[in-house]
């Protein structure tokens, strides 16, 4: 990316090297960030799925940790955000566009919550899938 540009999706600003929440001047190029890039082709960087008998009595809680760890994070770096969260029976999945949140949910929950966690790492270096159960 050359020079400023403003990502027409979410609004984030590309300046000085890196992607940032910023006020854009006027003028400003526009396109898309990375994350908005992956939001829109469906090609999610990370994964955490939450499952077992504990989920559903607890979806709440574990929703509300995965929120919160997202949330902290994007304040931070506002290209690392839940894509999606698909919810289902004794299960759920959360879609990320990096794989350092995953990472952040995935440990925030053992912590609170326990359970075992399994981080798998894609061949590519830059996919994770985390695996919560209990």
């Amino acid at each position: 990316v050359a020079g400023p540009v403003r990502c027409a999706d979410c609004g984030v600003v590309y300046a000085n090297g890196r992607w940032q929440r910023a006020s854009a001047p006027e003028g400003i190029a526009s396109g898309l960030c990375p994350a908005c890039h992956r939001i829109r082709d469906r090609l999610p960087a990370g994964q955490v799925i939450l499952d077992g008998p504990f989920v559903p009595a607890h979806r709440e809680e574990l929703l509300r940790i995965a929120r919160n760890e997202a949330e902290h994070e994007e304040s931070q770096h506002p290209l690392h955000r839940i894509m999606q969260i698909d919810e289902r029976d004794e299960a759920v999945t959360i879609a990320t566009t990096d794989i350092h949140l995953p990472q952040r949910i995935g440990e925030a929950v053992k912590r609170a919550c326990r359970g075992e966690l399994e981080v798998r790492y894609g061949s590519d270096e830059y996919s994770v899938r985390l695996h919560w159960r209990r």
